[in-house]
């Protein structure tokens, strides 16, 4: 009777909490980025604007350079992308070589969650308008 008891009132309950818990954490901050063995990476982050990241993988991703196709970006960042930045993200000529994770960069389990041991490069972007050289 115990047994029936906990498959048929307990075990749902318990998946609903677990499945609200959930929904708490944004996506962003939930992905984990899964390296391609046969595709180089990099990580980037810093001050990550949508002008600047859009210029930047204009070039990094560009047909002229060989292998262009081949090669992801790994962008993290402490906080949930905002509206401009989701909509270049799910850009089709982007979609599946950027992606975007919600971590804190001197957080070694967020680096670990983009795979930052094998990436081929970390780029470190800056505001270039800032007037405050420290921030």
């Amino acid at each position: 009777m115990l047994i029936i008891y906990t498959v048929v009132v307990f075990i749902p309950m318990q998946t609903n909490e677990l499945l609200k818990l959930m929904r708490l954490k944004s996506y962003f901050a939930r992905y984990i980025y899964k390296p391609n063995p046969e595709i180089s990476h990099i990580v980037i982050t810093g001050q990550v604007l949508v002008k600047a990241l859009k210029t930047f993988c204009t070039e990094l991703f560009n047909q002229d350079h060989s292998n262009s196709q081949e090669r992801h970006a790994v962008a993290i960042q402490p906080f949930d992308p905002n509206n401009e930045l989701e909509l270049f993200l799910r850009d089709p000529n982007y979609e599946f070589s950027l992606h975007y994770l919600n971590g804190n960069p001197f957080n070694a389990s967020d680096l670990s969650r983009a795979v930052t041991e094998k990436a081929k490069a970390c780029i470190i972007m800056t505001n270039i308008k800032t007037h405050d050289p420290y921030g």
